[in-house]
């Protein structure tokens, strides 16, 4: 299993996507940036009746380390995780991040349960519908002036051809000529 850093409020996460497509967070990684117990974060998460049942134990590699057995959560999971540990609890540099962390934690769930976040989510939608179509149009578009080409091309060499089979190419001079001595 492959870990890779990733970077959550300039701090170095690991991160690892597991057997069954989810990507899980290493919490020991977060308990390190923050300066969290990792033994009483890891029980805390064991006993919630939500993080309890979505956690995992795996065996990871974080470093050059060797392979160790780490308790790792869902990355959709560590927000809400992150939101529950009181601000009192982290270290004292990294408390004006933990609290605009935080409160963007408050402004996503109110964007989310007003409805906000679905709209824009509509619109997001939306959008990308409408641009596939113009893409579509556009190719269209451009199948029509190929065709509009083509055919005007065929008929440019139908009238020559019939100009020439019916020696018309040199009676439009002709008339000019014989009004010219006039």
């Amino acid at each position: 299993m492959k870990t890779e850093i990733i970077n959550f409020y300039s701090h170095e996460l690991a991160v690892f996507r597991g057997e069954d497509g989810i990507t899980y967070v290493v919490i020991k990684s977060i308990c390190d940036a923050i300066g969290l117990n990792m033994d009483s974060v890891g029980r805390a998460i064991k006993s919630d009746e939500i993080l309890g049942a979505e956690h995992t134990i795996q065996s990871v590699q974080v470093g050059q380390n060797q392979a160790r057995e780490y308790l790792c959560l869902p990355i959709e999971y560590v927000q809400g995780w992150l939101f529950m540990v009181e601000t009192g609890k982290v270290k004292t540099e990294i408390k004006e991040t933990f609290i605009t962390f935080k409160r963007e934690c408050y402004r996503a769930m109110s964007d989310y349960f007003s409805g906000k976040t679905g709209q824009v989510v509509k619109n997001a939608e939306r959008r990308f519908e409408i641009l596939k179509e113009m893409e579509r149009l556009k190719n269209q578009k451009y199948g029509i002036d190929q065709r509009l080409k083509d055919l005007l091309a065929e008929l440019n060499n139908l009238d020559t051809d019939t100009f020439t089979q019916l020696n018309l190419f040199t009676a439009p001079k002709q008339i000019e000529i014989a009004q010219e001595e006039n």
